[in-house]
């Protein structure tokens, strides 16, 4: 029997735990407090520091209850009911979330968070006649004191995510400009700015203003200090002590991965695949990047994790990290399945950095790569608002000299011995399954071990929730109308095209073949 840890051996593990975060390494942050944390229920300290790291970590569910905890206790404490609120809201409860937010409102009618998340669940719902009146409303009743700077760059936002005119857009361009505004909100006010920009055919215009949406973030990119990084942890790989390394017992037979640049196609194919009876569709998840974090931490918070070193790979370690990661995907999956899912996908595109890591961790396991003309993924990732995690997007040279290590990581993983070194991948192209879905996705289905479901040709039909950047694009028919976009912006790509290299572009084949 597990002995029960002290308040003072708590406290410790609490004190650990916030020095990791302080770093922003939230992997080691959860494994350090995780021992402890159901016998800290009393300890409204830890448990708020808990909630906070699993909700910054995406695991809005489980915050979500550690919050419910605190307000049994504290029901009136109106931050602890909106950090609810906006895991409800990020988790697809929409239903809950309006209702915690009518409980902020009946003690602070016009309590600017509480009404903001309110437009948003509405607008996400697409009540834009509600979200719209409410809108005017709080610009009409919001204390003076309340009305700061940020909180009203924060009602333009939404008023451009409501109407994308260009009156609208001008505006937000220029009160951007406002230093009294945080750096967050004045880059989501020229981004969704050039957005509306973009839908009205004022391409050049359109690019100025997400160019600037990203020099208001201060982004930090060295495509040479990155390229470093990509260097040391490709000729880890594939060193001998690489091959060496154990795997461990999971069987990860179930998983599929879904790898690729950000805006590639990702979302399409798993939207497509979550059709098919007994598939989980689970989103973008964090644990493979967790597990990279566990074993190899980065120099700094703001970098990406590359694992480099087989030193903490070993059979102790897999085995003490792996089973929290297994338990929170099998509780993920349970959103979407009921009983044991056949497939649980998880489309973190990021994941290509760690495909022979993946093949460590869960043996058996199976990797698709999606592939876009590079162009025109350039284009669609710059016309997004992403999160800092995505730092290459500082400026189009930076994005072109990213793409460039992304192919690299791909042709090195494919000159490793699979499923031993790296899963089984299967590559294709989000052109061919645009244009010719049963097509292409016929293959896919097969390579998976899957029988033919003709849903998986409706994906805007499935009643999932869509948490990344193309929860719009996914609720439409499978569809052309992105594929050769990028040519609205060819003299802008320049830098990116340079960086890159031409003949990256000039040999891409969208039907597959280079």
């Amino acid at each position: 029997m597990a002995i029960k840890p002290t308040k003072k051996q708590i406290i410790d593990r609490a004190r650990r735990a916030d020095a990791y975060a302080r770093r922003g390494d939230l992997n080691n942050a959860a494994l350090t407090l995780y021992p402890v944390i159901e016998h800290a229920r009393d300890m409204d300290d830890v448990v708020v520091f808990w909630a906070g790291i699993r909700a910054k970590q995406g695991h809005y569910t489980e915050a979500a209850e550690w919050y419910r905890h605190l307000l049994k206790s504290h029901h009136d404490h109106i931050p602890t009911r909106q950090s609810l609120a906006l895991c409800l809201r990020r988790s697809g409860q929409y239903d809950e979330t309006l209702q915690q937010i009518e409980r902020i409102r009946q003690t602070d009618p016009w309590n600017v968070v509480a009404v903001l998340m309110e437009i948003d669940t509405y607008a996400t719902l697409k009540r834009y006649d509600d979200a719209l009146a409410l809108l005017d409303e709080l610009e009409a009743n919001v204390p003076e004191e309340s009305a700061s700077a940020e909180h009203l760059g924060r009602m333009r936002i939404i008023r451009l995510r409501l109407r994308e005119d260009t009156e609208t857009a001008q505006r937000a361009l220029s009160e951007a400009q406002s230093t009294s505004i945080g750096a967050e909100t004045r880059s989501s006010m020229a981004q969704h700015a050039g957005l509306a920009l973009q839908k009205a055919g004022r391409h050049a215009e359109a690019w100025d203003a997400m160019q600037k949406a990203k020099q208001y973030r201060g982004l930090r990119f060295d495509p040479d200090e990155h390229e470093s990084r990509v260097t040391k942890c490709i000729e880890f790989w594939q060193s001998d002590e690489a091959a060496g390394l154990p795997s461990s017992d999971e069987d990860g037979s179930r998983f599929v991965f879904i790898v690729g640049m950000p805006r590639s196609g990702t979302s399409l194919l798993e939207q497509m695949l979550g059709r098919v009876p007994g598939v989980a569709p689970m989103g973008e998840r964090s644990e493979v990047i967790r597990l990279a974090g566990a074993l190899w931490s980065p120099a700094r918070p703001d970098l990406q994790t590359m694992v480099a070193s087989g030193q903490r790979i070993t059979k102790e370690n897999l085995d003490k990290i792996l089973p929290m990661m297994v338990q929170t995907l099998r509780e993920a999956a349970s959103e979407f399945v009921e009983g044991e899912p056949i497939r649980q996908i998880d489309k973190q595109c990021f994941n290509f950095m760690h495909l022979p890591l993946i093949a460590k961790a869960f043996p058996g396991a199976r990797v698709l790569h999606i592939r876009r003309h590079p162009c025109d993924t350039a284009v669609s990732c710059f016309s997004q608002w992403f999160n800092k995690q995505y730092h290459f997007l500082k400026d189009p040279a930076s994005l072109g000299a990213y793409y460039a290590q992304y192919l690299r990581f791909m042709e090195a993983w494919g000159g490793l011995a699979a499923p031993d070194r790296v899963p089984e991948i299967l590559e294709l192209r989000y052109e061919a399954l645009a244009a010719a879905p049963e097509a292409t996705i016929r293959p896919v289905l097969e390579f998976l071990g899957l029988g033919w479901h003709d849903d998986v040709l409706t994906p805007e039909q499935s009643e999932r929730i869509v948490r990344t950047a193309s929860r719009d694009q996914v609720r439409q028919a499978i569809n052309t109308k992105a594929v050769g976009r990028w040519k609205d912006y060819e003299s802008e790509l320049g830098p990116f095209i340079e960086a890159l290299g031409r003949d990256a572009i000039d040999s891409y084949d969208p039907a597959g073949n280079g």
